[in-house]
């Protein structure tokens, strides 16, 4: 399953909760999703479309930007993605038991927001893990055009 949209984008990460005034773990993980495409999707889903026509798998879509995904509990985090070194932030179990631990890990996850120089991010929840690599790139002003044309 392929999760999107603005409450898979906002809870791709450890997150705050107000209405349980809690801090819950990665949509990914409740979800049972496969993979979460987060933010502006449209080149995104035209991309996994076309890859999963041609046959590949949704363990083949991990190396898109743009996308989030949990790794099984025997699988390792990558040490390096998109030409740069991944960021380990705080555990799911240090950012709820530390506000300074939250903080930290948020301040980090917004610094990793712009496209151009973003890189992947790593947060363990307990024996797993959820990376996100870098944000999808901005589409060009034709590919604005050709959207809102639609």
């Amino acid at each position: 399953m392929i999760a999107g949209g603005v409450e898979a984008s906002l809870r791709r990460l450890a997150h705050y909760d107000y209405w349980s005034d809690t801090v819950k773990r990665s949509i990914l993980l409740d979800s049972k999703a496969d993979l979460v495409a987060y933010g502006m999707g449209e080149k995104s889903i035209v991309e996994i479309a076309h890859r999963l026509r041609r046959g590949e798998t949704v363990k083949d879509l991990r190396n898109m930007r743009g996308v989030a995904y949990a790794l099984g509990a025997s699988e390792s985090a990558p040490e390096v993605a998109f030409g740069k070194e991944v960021v380990l932030l705080p555990s799911f179990e240090e950012v709820t038991a530390s506000n300074e631990k939250f903080a930290w890990a948020t301040r980090i996850i917004h610094i990793h927001t712009n496209p151009h120089n973003a890189g992947a991010l790593v947060q363990k929840h307990g024996d797993r893990a959820v990376v996100v690599n870098p944000p999808s790139l901005p589409l060009s002003e034709g590919e604005m055009d050709f959207v809102y044309d639609l």
